[in-house]
């Protein structure tokens, strides 16, 4: 049997890093250019608030359905094989869509697009686990790091290439051919690690454990809260008499601040405090900034700028939780599954939800008052996670792994 790659190899270990920054750069793209551009889908293809608000709600929807059957691939593909698959789902894919004649054609791709990015960010903490056991925060904010600057880039050159270009299906062909690239850079960059995938070897996912439920929950809350301001807060400000570009920089530097948060608290979260702490802190500061944006809208470039800190921060820690409360890699992905299949499901609810009240209600204030009910609430449950819980999770994973080998290996010598 072809032995792994050692994991303390410096030379090893740029390259996982590498690799992560590969995907981190392309995965999420097809998500974040998407709202700067609505206002024009909106135009060209005739649909409502609530229908342009399933561009988003469906890739996520689509992501959550992914997550949980994604354990079951990684444990037969490995991890390596699953991202590189992703990426290729996700770049084929969005090229359709980017050249999709009508809504329905255009809402078909969007799915596959979304059962891409569900496979693909399901298997990456499972990759960090196997590579970076040792300290996962940090590699985890690398990953994140990588995303939030792939995503900002999609965002802010979203109206600027559609304006050169002269249409909105432009943008979507480019980061479509860009995530195919990427998925070429995984390729080579992982040749050495597929070997570390593939066992076979599957945790179970944890209906029972109530620290599981509580991280499924933190993780919704932060993933409705980003992805409600990226979808709507631009056409909320062309709404309140800003132009395209100006509403479009909003979403690009709300992503591009939270670039230094996601990484220093994944650093800094492995050595110094509690993840508690961060979790807290970050709940608060995009709670107050919510309440900016609703009470005093002018102020928008402000909160976009301070907004992007604490998600930057959630999202970091959000993925890495499960690190934490997992004994073994092939704990993380059941794990992981559970998280990202509920949390990406109740976050696809967001985008049309909130598209449904700015039909209902003819302005975004309602629909921008439901996420500072959503940073309360996070902030609150926050609170509930310490470093206690977090332990009892990894002994009752231990204690149901344990069980069940005993009784496979009870069943075997029957």
């Amino acid at each position: 049997m072809t032995a792994a790659p050692r994991e303390d190899s410096s030379l090893a270990g740029l390259r996982g890093l590498a690799a992560l920054v590969v995907v981190g750069l392309t995965l999420r793209t097809q998500l974040t250019v998407i709202g700067p551009l609505l206002p024009r889908i909106q135009e060209d293809l005739a649909v409502v608030h609530a229908a342009a608000g399933l561009l988003t709600g469906l890739p996520l929807l689509c992501m959550g359905l992914a997550a949980f059957a994604t354990p079951r691939v990684v444990a037969r593909f490995g991890p390596a094989v699953a991202i590189a698959t992703a990426l290729g789902m996700v770049g084929v894919f969005g090229t359709i869509r980017s050249a999709a004649p009508e809504a329905l054609s255009l809402y078909a791709a969007t799915l596959l697009v979304g059962v891409g990015i569900g496979i693909g960010g399901t298997s990456v903490p499972v990759v960090v686990k196997q590579w970076f056991g040792g300290h996962p925060a940090g590699a985890t904010g690398t990953n994140v790091t990588a995303i939030i600057l792939g995503s900002a880039v999609a965002a802010s050159m979203a109206v600027p290439l559609a304006d050169a270009l002269g249409s909105w299906r432009w943008p979507l062909a480019v980061t479509s051919l860009l995530t195919l690239l990427a998925a070429a850079a995984w390729h080579v960059l992982t040749a050495g690690r597929r070997a570390t995938g593939g066992s076979g070897e599957r945790g179970r996912i944890p209906f029972d454990s109530p620290v599981a439920w509580l991280l499924v929950v933190v993780f919704c809350l932060q993933s409705l809260l980003f992805f409600g301001l990226a979808t709507w807060l631009p056409a909320a400000y062309v709404e309140h008499g800003w132009d395209d570009a100006a509403a479009a920089n909003l979403v690009a530097i709300l992503i591009v601040t939270g670039l230094p948060a996601s990484l220093g608290v994944g650093w800094l979260a492995d050595r110094v405090g509690s993840r508690r702490f961060y979790l807290v802190v970050s709940g608060a500061v995009t709670l107050g900034c919510c309440i900016g944006f609703v009470a005093v809208p002018d102020l928008g470039l402000l909160w976009a700028a301070i907004v992007g800190l604490p998600l930057g921060a959630l999202f970091a820690l959000a993925l890495t939780l499960p690190l934490d409360a997992s004994p073994r890699p092939s704990d993380v992905g059941p794990l992981m599954g559970l998280m990202f299949g509920v949390g990406y499901l109740a976050a696809a609810v967001t985008p049309v939800v909130m598209g449904a009240a700015r039909d209902a209600l003819g302005t975004f204030t309602a629909s921008l008052g439901l996420l500072v009910l959503a940073a309360a609430v996070l902030t609150a449950l926050s609170l509930l996670v310490s470093d206690a819980r977090l332990r009892s999770a990894r002994s009752h994973a231990q204690r149901a792994s344990a069980a069940r080998e005993r009784a496979a290996s009870g069943a075997d010598s029957l």
